[in-house]
Parts: C-alpha cells; structure tokens; sequence
C-alpha cells in the first residue's frame, strides 16, 4: 500500500510527476535532495509500486499509472468536498475558556489524534502563525515522518511555523538538525526556557492552545536515553520506539483561550531573540 507520508514514496511521486526516469536516474535524483535509500531498496519500492499500478515502466523508464492518477484525482475530488462540508468526529471547544481532555492508552496511540487536531486548530486560528515547544524530542525521535509531514502540511497551508526543543541533548540536537532540512519549519533548541524542562509539550495556534504533560513513568524511560547516550551510534530506535508504545494512560487537554494562548506564545518567543 502507497504511504503519503513516507519520505521516499512522496518523493518519488513527485519527481516522476515531472517526467519520466530510469530506475538510476531516480536514485540519482533521491541522492541529489539529500534522501537516503539503498539500491535494492529503491528496487523493491519501485517493484512494490508497478504491482500496485501506482507506477507503470516501459522501455526502462518509470512513469505514474494512468489508472492510479484518475482514480488518486476522483479520490482528491471527493476528499475536497469532505473537507468542506464534513462534520468533525473530534470536536474542539468552541466557546471562549472551554477545554476538553483527549486520552489514549500510549503516546503512540495519543499520536494519530494529536496530528489530527494539530491540523483542526489551524483550520479555525485567526492568524497564519503556528508555535510548539518540546521539552525534549520525543515525537520527532519516534514518529520522524508523520511529524514532518505534519508541519508541512501545516506550513503548506499559509502558517508560519515554529519549533521549539528544550534540550540540548545529543539526541535533541540530532532532531534538530534532522528537521532544519525541513526549509518550510523554523526550529531550535535553547538549554534554559520559561517552560516545563522535561514532560511537557505546548502548542500555540491562534485561540487555541494544546498542552500535553507525560506521565511520570514516561518520563524517566525516556530520561535513561537523552541522559545516556552521547552519540548517535549508541542509539536504539526500536527500544525508544517500545517507551513510546508502552501501555500508560496519556492525554492531552485542547483548550480555547486567547488570553493563555497569547500567553505561551510570549513564553515562546523568549526562545528565538
């Protein structure tokens, strides 16, 4: 199945939508934007896609399928008109002052409805200017793709975007760097902040504001890995990957107040004089 939000699918997609490559002259292509993948597994994308008719190749060159793009653009078509006219499965406090508290049993279950109402409060923010602080890398370290691609997406929509870390870790730092590629997302990391230095994550988007504070037991999971390691080398993504699983009630509060909201947009400001 195609991933939209999977670096190397996007990426291909979107050059063959400019003409037609060889299997070399797409990995060459890959390689020129700074997008790591190996040979054989470019091959076995690529081979994955021709089953799927998302790609079709002739006379060595690959091209999107005629079929996949008629039915990708009927299925565009439609999901315009969903977001025009849908009613929201995930509703957010509409009057002056309301919160509402959103919970799951991890914070990787936690996570599809935070990208989710990320995207919804831009939809109703007054101005184009979106700002988060981190204490630490958390998300970017477990979910790297969907958290770029979510910012992308909401930078795509007009908004300023602005990331704040507040760690200096090897591993806070190693994220950083990671999503500077990212020119449509302003990011940095500050060792001293007006916020939480570990458990909290804050959002800031016209009324309204998103806080998430991690359970305690989190907390030090995640403390044995930003305290101890002092290289990328000594780092375990699916052992990271496992506390970020790990059955734990979480919850995030979505609140509408512009008096709180302007206050932590203040706070995160402090973060980039």
């Amino acid at each position: 199945m195609l991933d939209p939000i999977h670096p190397i699918h996007s990426a291909i997609l979107e050059i063959l939508c400019r003409k037609p490559l060889s299997t070399a002259e797409l990995k060459n292509t890959l390689d020129a934007r700074g997008i790591t993948v190996s040979t054989p597994n470019l091959y076995s994308i690529v081979s994955h896609l021709i089953t799927a008719q998302v790609l079709v190749k002739q006379r060595g060159k690959l091209s999107l399928h005629r079929l996949w793009v008629s039915e990708f653009l009927q299925f565009a078509e439609t999901l315009g008109e969903w977001s025009r006219h849908s009613e929201e499965s995930v509703d957010l406090p509409e009057k002056e002052g309301e919160q509402r508290v959103y919970r799951a049993d991890s914070l990787a279950g936690l996570d599809p409805l935070w990208n989710h109402l990320l995207l919804q409060i831009t939809e109703k923010a007054e101005n184009k200017v979106f700002e988060e602080y981190d204490a630490h890398a958390w998300y970017l370290l477990a979910t790297p793709d969907s958290e770029a691609a979510v910012y992308r997406a909401i930078a795509r929509n007009g908004f300023t975007v602005r990331l704040g870390i507040g760690g200096k870790t090897t591993l806070d730092l190693h994220a950083v760097k990671a999503l500077e590629s990212n020119k449509e997302i302003s990011v940095c990391s500050a060792a001293v902040t007006p916020f939480p230095s570990d458990g909290y994550i804050a959002v800031a988007c016209g009324s309204y504001s998103i806080e998430l504070v991690l359970p305690e037991i989190l907390r030090r999971q995640f403390a044995i890995f930003f305290q101890n390691v002092q290289s990328m080398a000594d780092f375990e993504p699916e052992r990271f990957a496992d506390v970020f699983r790990m059955k734990c009630p979480c919850s995030l509060t979505v609140r509408k107040s512009q008096k709180h909201a302007e206050t932590l947009r203040e706070a995160m400001g402090t973060m980039w004089k």
